[in-house]
């Protein structure tokens, strides 16, 4: 990096709003691993996109040339966040690239960014071994208020422990195709890779372009190390600047229990990682817990406590996958008006050795079984060697090691890949901690796989009654009332007379608080209403909004489920305080379902706080549907105390079952759809409207 450059860089970006249909999007990065050839002249590229709503099945044309070498990495659930408008969604890929190139992405139909890396593939005169360029971890789309100011710092990491600094793009280094705009409120701290916003930004969306890269560091003095940067990869960020509270209330914070910035967790083939993300807001409650992470990543629903601190589980199964050694995960909160600070950690997926010449493993239909040659383990204590339960036999002779234990013993776990159900369980090296040697150890993963199996042939027959065979015919509808008024809480009703009798209704007196009911209208005793998640939103077509549940989830507190006698009733009290809504109408949406338990003399489970492994739910559910109130009038005046009670106009829409939040597309109430969780289609609902 010259001398010339300042350690403060001021730029301008561009300060231009998109519109929805051209949205820009909210962040790029790619990550290089060298192929530990010189002569290969190829590095291999990972690339990480958060591209806006409606989320793309694929980026355009980023593996469009079929001799590339690359691949889209394709998931069920990609991960997924609400803020900033219109929502994001993470998508990533790898292509094997020439050692200095620019690459051009597409993102949705009329959006161009390009990314720029330049690696030096000789070997180093200091480490005799080809340059490691360093990992960049991209955060989640980062969103300030105007007169707040907001730092985010990146995180890097780099395996040759080399100096990483960041700087701007440079149109002069060719590294900038019309994407390098300037903008004075934003200034980068080289040496940390921090991004500052300073305040005082018009609303709009901006963007910049990082340039990432690393300098050797002498091991010993006077020894030589090459000059200049070893290589350049590029980072891309979005930054919304959204209208705000002028006093800038105070961010969610983490809570104390939380992994630590720029941490680092092993994992070996088949392990499973699961940890908790907490977040603690003292002033208003946390919309959402936005991540950034590898593809098949589970992240449960917001579980919030009562000491308003917000929660959500985390897992990731290492199954055989592409994806980079090096893996981050990124996560900030957001509430309503604040942007917390960010944290990512890494993922290191551990490089095995190719199993010895001889060993076998032999998966039964309930045992696991390992036979090992002990001439491959030169000078290794065999009398060390433990499964994860260290009191199980691990066997010896002259030539062989030898395992076998049941499934279910000698602490096996049992993860889920993809369709796949997978036993693991670790051989290793155990010593005593206190005790420090130089002979060698082992890790050995053991793994037995069990594909999922699918029934064939005419032998089976199995018959599925339809949702209307099973629920009859219904429908849903939701009503807000004021506090006491509604049809099934009355002890607040006098209160309310009282007080307006007395003189204390003023006119036109907004209201603190609405009661929320959502009805179903089944007949079917059994049946269950369950109510997955509700919105409020300003306007009909709600193209902003707030949440007051998530997955069945309370939102801290706004929004309390109060008592109800009847299954096929929902009643939630919301705190109207805490959402900051402009004028006197507001309008409501909910996702519901209908369950009913299979097992006598038990109740459907709730969705909220679900195990991150899955729930093994004994129970008959409909499809999820949408059903939204009409405007609701958010004032009280003494010519009506029912003036917020609407008479909703209620639509339905179904949406596939998910345990992540999808794109919904209303439909006519008038179409008919029928779906049971275990994947068979059949059978029609008539729907009403009211």
């Amino acid at each position: 990096m010259s001398g010339k450059t300042p350690l403060w860089v001021w730029v301008l970006s561009l300060g231009l709003l998109l519109p929805s249909c051209e949205a820009s999007p909210y962040g790029a990065v790619v990550n290089i691993e060298t192929l530990n050839d010189p002569g290969v002249g190829e590095v291999r590229a990972y690339y990480t996109a958060i591209a806006p709503l409606p989320c793309p099945s694929l980026l355009d044309n980023v593996c469009s040339d079929a001799s590339s070498n690359c691949a889209v990495y394709t998931t069920s659930t990609p991960l997924q966040g609400q803020m900033p408008s219109p929502g994001w969604c993470v998508r990533q890929w790898q292509q094997s690239i020439p050692s200095i190139y620019t690459s051009s992405l597409t993102l949705g139909t009329s959006v161009n960014i390009t990314l720029n890396t330049k690696v030096d593939l000789s070997v180093r005169v200091d480490t005799k071994k080809v340059n490691q360029p360093p990992f960049t971890a991209l955060p989640p789309p980062i969103w300030v208020s105007v007169e707040c100011p907001h730092s985010v710092a990146l995180t890097v990491k780099d395996l040759d422990q080399d100096t990483v600094k960041c700087r701007y793009a440079r149109e002069d280094l060719g590294e900038c195709q019309g994407d390098c705009p300037q903008q004075l409120f934003l200034r980068l701290e080289e040496d940390s890779c921090t991004l500052s916003y300073a305040g005082g930004a018009a609303v709009g969306q901006y963007h910049v372009k990082i340039m990432v890269e690393d300098y050797a560091v002498p091991f010993l003095a006077g020894m030589p190390v090459p000059e200049g940067a070893l290589s350049s990869s590029s980072v891309y960020l979005s930054i919304t600047v959204e209208n705000g509270s002028a006093d800038c209330p105070a961010p969610p914070q983490f809570a104390q229990q939380n992994p630590a910035e720029g941490d680092v967790a092993s994992v070996l083939p088949y392990e499973q990682l699961t940890f908790n993300i907490s977040f603690l807001s003292e002033g208003q409650s946390i919309s959402e817990i936005a991540i950034v992470g590898p593809p098949e990543l589970y992240v449960s629903p917001m579980m919030s406590q009562p000491d308003s601190q917000t929660t959500v589980q985390v897992s990731w199964v290492r199954s055989p996958n592409q994806l980079s050694h090096l893996l981050p995960i990124c996560f900030t909160a957001n509430s309503i008006s604040s942007q917390s600070d960010k944290r990512c950690i890494w993922l290191q997926q551990k490089k095995m050795n190719i199993m010895p010449i001889g060993t076998e493993v032999t998966c039964g239909d309930n045992r696991m079984s390992l036979v090992l040659p002990i001439a491959s383990l030169i000078n290794l204590p065999l009398n060390d060697l433990k499964l994860n339960d260290g009191s199980c036999p691990v066997s010896s002779n002259s030539t062989h090691i030898t395992v076998s234990f049941l499934l279910t013993e000698c602490g096996t776990n049992r993860v889920q890949s993809g369709s796949e159900m997978v036993y693991t369980n670790i051989l290793q090296s155990r010593r005593p901690t206190t005790m420090i040697s130089r002979v060698p150890s082992l890790i050995l993963p053991l793994a037995c796989r069990i594909p999922g199996q699918t029934a064939k042939g005419p032998e089976y027959n199995i018959s599925i009654p339809s949702e209307t065979q099973t629920f009859g015919d219904f429908a849903f509808r939701i009503e807000l009332y004021p506090p006491g008024q509604g049809p099934k809480i009355k002890s607040t009703d006098m209160l309310q007379k009282e007080m307006t009798a007395a003189g204390m209704v003023r006119a036109a007196q907004r209201l603190d608080e609405l009661d929320l009911y959502v009805f179903s209208n089944t007949t079917v005793d059994k049946a269950e209403l369950k109510v997955d998640s509700c919105v409020e939103s300003a306007t009909a077509d709600f193209a902003v909004t707030f949440p007051l549940l998530n997955q069945g989830c309370m939102n801290g507190n706004t929004t309390i489920e109060m008592l109800s006698s009847n299954s096929k009733v929902k009643i939630f009290k919301i705190n109207l305080e805490n959402l900051n809504i402009e004028g006197t109408t507001m309008y409501v949406q909910c996702m519901v379902h209908l369950c009913i338990a299979t097992m006598p003399n038990q109740t459907c489970p709730s969705s909220c706080g679900k195990a991150a492994a899955g729930l093994l739910v004994n129970s008959i559910v409909t499809k999820d549907y949408l059903v939204r109130s009409g405007p609701v009038l958010i004032i009280n005046t003494p010519q009506t105390s029912t003036q917020a009670t609407t008479t909703p106009t209620t639509t339905t829409t179904e949406r596939p079952t998910t345990t992540l939040p999808t794109t919904v597309t209303q439909s006519s109430a008038s179409e008919k759809f029928s779906t049971l969780t275990l994947g068979v289609t059949a059978g029609v609902v008539h729907m009403f409207l009211q």
